[in-house]
């Protein structure tokens, strides 16, 4: 049996590191509790609201519930299954599942810090710096359609942020419905002048 918190591969990573956001999440609540002695009802955000938001949009027969701490020694990251009353831990997911978590997982979790930086304070902090996410292959794992919903997916988050993705990718599914403006070749050294730049739109 493999031990809950090993980090010998990314799925395990993911669920360390899904488990480290519960943590600072009730770490956060106990600080503002501690320092104001009440919480109002309804003043928390969510800090799982951007999984819940990638669950919905690539992965719609899925629902995030909670991160279940009951057991230590067993620490589950659960999701229910669409229409039925089954809930899964993120070592049940398929490979294709798990993949687009992980993928995403680091815009999401800028995202979940930025909630539990939140609740801590009580108040929006301050400006997040820009931010570069380099995503190589994504097509692994994935069928055509959720190919597509990832482009689309790629496109809500960067949307109004100061987010930059670049993708690489051999897929044709990705590149036929990528915008002209989205799609870059980028040339091989050997056959650009010194002077001139790689990628070419």
């Amino acid at each position: 049996t493999r031990d809950p918190w090993g980090h010998d591969d990314s799925a395990n990573y993911l669920k360390h590191a899904l488990c480290q956001i519960e943590v600072e999440r009730q770490q956060s609540i106990a600080t503002r509790f501690d320092r104001d002695g009440q919480i109002e009802r309804g003043s928390l955000v969510d800090p799982w609201e951007p999984l819940r938001a990638l669950t919905h949009n690539l992965l719609p027969h899925l629902r995030f519930e909670k991160i279940d701490t009951s057991n230590r020694n067993l620490v589950q990251c659960l999701w229910k299954v669409h229409g039925s009353e089954v809930i899964v831990d993120i070592d049940e997911l398929s490979s294709g599942e798990k993949s687009v978590i992980q993928m995403f997982y680091p815009l999401i979790e800028r995202e979940m810090k930025h909630l539990l930086a939140q609740i801590g304070a009580g108040q929006e902090p301050g400006i997040r710096p820009e931010l570069c996410v380099l995503i190589d292959e994504p097509e692994l794992h994935l069928h055509p359609n959720l190919q597509l919903k990832v482009l689309d997916y790629l496109r809500v988050l960067t949307t109004g942020t100061q987010t930059q993705v670049i993708v690489a990718t051999h897929s044709p599914t990705i590149v036929e419905y990528a915008s002209f403006e989205e799609l870059f070749l980028l040339r091989p050294v050997e056959l650009v002048n010194q002077e001139e730049n790689q990628l070419v739109r």
